[in-house]
């Protein structure tokens, strides 16, 4: 299997239920997340709990 790990991967998920997305992924690949800080749009951040920088 190829090896994505210290790869850069940029998705972008619009929905209208961030919570119920959040939860989803949580529970399905393990994915945390957390706000971005910006304050002009409700962005918030995912990424792979086995990143060396948790979420």
């Amino acid at each position: 299997m190829t090896s994505f790990y210290g790869k850069f991967v940029w998705y972008e998920l619009m929905t209208t239920d961030a919570k119920a997305a959040e939860t989803f992924y949580r529970s399905v690949v393990g994915w945390g997340a957390k706000e971005a800080g910006l304050r002009a749009m409700p962005i918030r951040s995912s990424r792979s709990a086995r990143c060396p920088r948790p979420a």
